[in-house]
């Protein structure tokens, strides 16, 4: 049923718990994992509704993702996958959705924590409820308490 899934990593708790879950199907299918770490353009407007001065060097934000991927590359390796990986610039929705249909993947994994409060949950954008709407193919959100 999934020869590809794609997994949105970025090392977090929700993604480790979302990792293990990809682990799982993928043993039971035999299924190809390809991971893809986002980092979002970085605009004024962003910067200054999180009250930086400062914008994010992107070279820095892409080594820090690049280092997180490679370390959720060399778990699934180490449990004996075939794995690929690449780190994307953008929207995470729409990169995440269009990396899938590139590779083909037939099901997506993203881990997403649970948000206690009202504020948080407005606060924190719906990035799996998104990417349900604009995917191609099957999403498994592995919830993280």
């Amino acid at each position: 049923m999934f020869q590809r899934i794609l997994l949105a990593y970025d090392g977090s708790a929700a993604s480790q718990r979302a990792l293990i879950d990809s682990d799982a199907v993928a043993k039971m299918t035999g299924a190809r994992v390809h991971l893809v770490a986002v980092v979002p353009e970085p605009t004024a407007h962003l910067a200054f509704e999180a009250g930086m001065l400062d914008m994010p060097d992107p070279a820095e934000q892409r080594g820090h993702a690049k280092r997180r991927l490679d370390s959720g590359m060399t778990l699934l390796r180490d449990h004996g996958f075939e794995v690929s990986g690449e780190v994307l610039l953008g929207d995470p929705v729409e990169q995440i959705a269009d990396a899938a249909e590139r590779i083909g993947a037939q099901l997506i994994v993203v881990g997403h924590h649970r948000n206690r409060g009202w504020l948080e949950r407005w606060w924190n954008s719906p990035i799996s409820a998104a990417l349900i709407e604009r995917a191609h193919c099957s999403v498994l959100v592995s919830i993280h308490d």
